[in-house]
């Protein structure tokens, strides 16, 4: 089984930092995952090199003892180039009303790149990601056009059953109620 967990709440407003950390409601939502795992392991633990992901996965990683693997694989969805930081809210909002086909190359290139990787998984992993990266599998996996497919909330779990590289959605993670950015 694959299991992609959306990071915890972030130190602050999307599109305020380019990368910020968890803040004190991400830190105890992180805690309160690793403490509360019953999905087996140890797994590999990999995660997306943005803080937030990064430290979402430490606490599970520390009772694990393990060190995450960092994936640019399982990155943030890539703005267009010359998209200015503030700039980047409106642009999500934009694109969380389209079809994948309609975004550019890079987003394309970026989608398919997470497919490929977690074609290539040998096994069970966890793999702390972002909102994005979760509504791409769902869609790849779903045969559907919409680039968001659900609201995945903070830490929460979608399952994808993997049998030497035919993935299949298993359970959607628990969803968030109103703004998910």
């Amino acid at each position: 089984m694959i299991y992609l967990v959306r990071h915890g709440a972030a130190s602050a407003k999307y599109g305020s930092e380019a990368d910020p950390g968890l803040g004190n409601e991400g830190l105890r939502q992180a805690e309160a995952l690793a403490e509360n795992w019953s999905l087996g392991g140890p797994y590999p633990i990999y995660s997306s090199p943005k803080c937030r992901a990064q430290e979402t996965a430490a606490p599970l990683a520390r009772v694990w003892a393990q060190t995450p693997i960092i994936s640019n694989a399982v990155r943030e969805i890539p703005a267009p180039s010359g998209t200015p930081l503030e700039g980047r809210p409106a642009w999500i909002e934009q694109i969380m009303k389209q079809a994948w086909h309609e975004l550019g190359d890079e987003q394309q290139e970026w989608k398919a790149g997470i497919m490929d990787f977690l074609q290539k998984l040998d096994g069970d992993a966890v793999i702390f990601t972002h909102l994005m990266v979760i509504n791409a599998v769902v869609a790849h996996l779903e045969g559907k056009t919409e680039v968001i497919q659900f609201r995945p909330d903070y830490t929460s779990i979608t399952e994808i059953e993997n049998s030497r590289g035919a993935l299949r959605l298993h359970s959607l993670g628990r969803q968030k109620r109103g703004q998910v950015l």
